[in-house]
Formats: C-alpha cells, sequence, structure tokens
C-alpha cells in the first residue's frame, strides 16, 4: 500500500447521523451483553424437564467458536456492503438464537442457540467501529471507540441484575424468548430507520481514494506485521477480563474473602462501571497527547500489578482488595486504544476486516485462556464438592499476569501512530 497521510478530512455533512446511527448500532451491542449476562445468570440448575446445566463457562465456548469461524468472513462482507443489511440481519439471527435457548431442552439445544448467538454477536463491535471509523475524523473515532467499549461494559454491569429481575419473575424460558422478541422487534426498527439510499449513510470522512481492489487490500491486512501485533496485544491483554469478570470475580470475593454473593456481584457491576468510565478517558488523554502507547503502557503494567496484589497478598483487608480490583478494571479500560492504534496503519475500505482480524485472534486466544482457567480452578477441588478453593482460584488465576505479562512483551513490538491517520 503507498504510505500516504491525509491532513485534510472532510466532516460528515449531516453532523446528528453518525452518532444516531452509531447509537443505534451500539444499543445492540448493549443488549447482546445484557442477553449474554443473561445465560451466564442461569446458574448450574437441572430443570424439571431434564434440560442439565453444567459448568457456566461452557456455555461461552459456542460464542467464541462461532465468532472465530465467522468473524473474519463477516467482517469482509461488511466492507463490501455495508452496514445496514448485515446489522439487521444479525439482530434477526441474534433473536432467534435467545428465541431458541428458551425452548431448548437438552445440553446439544443449549449449544446449537448459543451458537446461532454468536453469529448475530460476529457483527456488532465490527460493525459500530467500521461506521465509526467512516464517519468520524480519527481523533473522534478514538473517543468514539472507547464509548463503543463502554456500551459493551454497561451492558455487562446492568445484564446481571436484569437478568436476575427477570429469572426471579419469569423463569429463565420466558426470559430468553422474550429477549429473542425484543431482538427481532428492534432489527426491524433498524431496518425502516436507517436507509442505504441515506446521503451520509455511504459518506467516509477519509480524504483517500484507494486504487487497490478489495481483494488485494484485503490481503494486505493479514500480510501487516504491524496489525499483527498489535491484534495479538489486544487479545492477550482483552483475554481475562470477561472470564474475570462475567464468570469467577463474584464467586472470587465469596470464596477468598468470605463476602456475599450479593456484595461480590454488586462489586462486579462497580468493576464493569469503572473499565466504562476508562475507555473514552484513555482515548482522550492519548489524542491530546498523540501518543497511544504510553498509555498502554500505563494501564498495562498497573493492570499487571494491581491484579497480582488482588489474588496472592495473602491476609489482604477485603476493603483493600475490593479497591485494587477496581483500579484493576480502570486501568484495564486503556485496551480500547488498541481499536485505532491498529486502524491507523490501515485504508478505509478494509477497515471491518481489520478490527474483525483482531477480535477474531482475542476470541482464539479467550477460548484457550477460559478453558484453562476452568481446568486449573477444578483440578484442586476437595472430593465429593464442586465449590472452588482458594487454593483453585489461586492456581487457576495465575494465567491473568501471565498473559498481561505477555502482552506487556508484545506492547514493545508495537510501533507508535502518534495519534495520526496514515494509509499505507
Amino acid at each position: 500500500m503507498s504510505d500516504k497521510t491525509s491532513k485534510h478530512y472532510l466532516p460528515h455533512p449531516r453532523p446528528y447521523y453518525p452518532w444516531v446511527v452509531w447509537l443505534l448500532c451500539s444499543f445492540f451491542l448493549f443488549y447482546i451483553y445484557c442477553v449474554q449476562s443473561a445465560t451466564l445468570s442461569i446458574r448450574p440448575v437441572k430443570a424439571p424437564d431434564t434440560a442439565a446445566f453444567h459448568h457456566i463457562w461452557r456455555f461461552l465456548n459456542p460464542y467464541a467458536y462461532c465468532i472465530i469461524l465467522f468473524q473474519i468472513p463477516i467482517a469482509i462482507l461488511i466492507d463490501k456492503f455495508g452496514a445496514r443489511k448485515m446489522t439487521s440481519l444479525a439482530i434477526v439471527i441474534f433473536g432467534l438464537g435467545a428465541v431458541f435457548f428458551g425452548f431448548a431442552t437438552t445440553d446439544f439445544h443449549l449449544w446449537i442457540s448459543i451458537f446461532i448467538l454468536g453469529i448475530g454477536w460476529s457483527t456488532a463491535l465490527v460493525n459500530a467501529l467500521k461506521l465509526a471509523y467512516n464517519w468520524f475524523v480519527p481523533k473522534q473515532f478514538a473517543l468514539v471507540a472507547g464509548l463503543t467499549l463502554s456500551i459493551s461494559a454497561l451492558g455487562v454491569a446492568t445484564g446481571q441484575p436484569i437478568a436476575r429481575m427477570f429469572l426471579e419473575h419469569l423463569g429463565w424460558r420466558q426470559m430468553m424468548v422474550d429477549f429473542g422478541i425484543i431482538g427481532i422487534l428492534y432489527a426491524l426498527i433498524f431496518f425502516s430507520l436507517i436507509r442505504d439510499s441515506e446521503p451520509g449513510a455511504r459518506y467516509s470522512v477519509h480524504n483517500y481514494e484507494s486504487k487497490i481492489p478489495l481483494s488485494k487490500a484485503i490481503g494486505q491486512v493479514f500480510s501487516s506485521s504491524h496489525n499483527w501485533t498489535v491484534a495479538l496485544f489486544y487479545a492477550l491483554f482483552s483475554a481475562p477480563w470477561l472470564t474475570y469478570l462475567g464468570l469467577w470475580h463474584a464467586s472470587f470475593f465469596e470464596v477468598v474473602y468470605g463476602v456475599s454473593l450479593k456484595a461480590g456481584t454488586i462489586l462486579n457491576i462497580i468493576y464493569a462501571s469503572l473499565f466504562a468510565i476508562a475507555c473514552p478517558f484513555f482515548a482522550y488523554l492519548s489524542n491530546r497527547y498523540q501518543n497511544r502507547k504510553n498509555f498502554l503502557y500505563i494501564g498495562v503494567i498497573s493492570s499487571l500489578i494491581l491484579s497480582a496484589c488482588t489474588i496472592y497478598i495473602p491476609n489482604l483487608p477485603f476493603p483493600l482488595a475490593a479497591l485494587f480490583s477496581m483500579l484493576t478494571a480502570f486501568a484495564s479500560g486503556s485496551l480500547a486504544l488498541s481499536f485505532p492504534l491498529i486502524i491507523e496503519r490501515n485504508i478505509p475500505i478494509v477497515a471491518a476486516t481489520v478490527f474483525g482480524f483482531a477480535y477474531t485472534l482475542h476470541f482464539i486466544i479467550k477460548i484457550l485462556f477460559d478453558n484453562s482457567v476452568h481446568a486449573l480452578i477444578q483440578s484442586v477441588l476437595p472430593e465429593g464438592t464442586t465449590r472452588p478453593t482458594t487454593e483453585g482460584f489461586q492456581l487457576g488465576f495465575l494465567l491473568i499476569p501471565a498473559v498481561i505479562f505477555l502482552s506487556l512483551i508484545v506492547l514493545f513490538f508495537i510501533k507508535e501512530t502518534r495519534a495520526k491517520q496514515t494509509y499505507e
């Protein structure tokens, strides 16, 4: 790709249009994480109709398998055909997956339902980032990318209490069916409101016209050393957080520090909320000082030290452990800088493919990480019980500082972009 830096961007002719469409796409992300929290809130309980629920971690594997298989092909389709049709179809598929989940009677049915949910999920984040990259100038994009992750985190934070409330009043089957119906109705609203014929729908702020065919540009995405290093960094740094936050965080504090599950869940919500605040905060600072890597170093090193202290310092008072956990959540919000960092060395026509590549690598690392943590925790269970122990958590969570340290090593090899878009 030819090296060319554009100093002149063309602001969107309809200032409010990008924000409205981006918010609609981001609401889909919020909805996705609410539904995922609902699936994770279904504890290992055997239902009267012989639906056998085992360990919660198994509910995440079908998501990951699906995204690993379909994320890059779907991202390429988004680059080729645009947002409206792909997003509307994805919301419908996700809604149908939730409905099928509600009617599942065996583990296999649950697995297939969550796999279908994963197809919808594989469109949401990449599509929101692609639209933001097309419609917001680079400095704005970093902030909008941070806000996109914030909305995802808020979906996790609010999804758990919403799911528990619905579980108490509706039961898990009706809850999932209702979530599915909401998704299908939202897809119809999205499809009717967002039209490809709108003047701003195909607009790009980038004053750059690519002479490279899409197929060749996509090939260059996967041959770029910059893309590989940033994607690997993102995959390693982000891998622990959903496992820690979504699966084991509340249980860890319940077992190790003797707090109630309710208190652990409240801490979980605070944790996700702080992450949501940190994502745009780090984006703003990196724009202001025109430096992405320094703030990533701050986030990675702080997360490494604070997470290790929370897990391994013996007899740490709970208030201090909770504080360390909250600061870890805030520091980990710096990972939002991965998206502007990776796209600032690519051309606009392959933006979705670039984001999809990073997201795919994230889930490859994540599924290995999740299953390894689970296996280590289960390896030291007392005979005849399924309740994790302090020793089990400390053994399994050893992988958290390990992968963060690996991400720190990879970060050394990433080239700083100085918050400037270069087409190369």
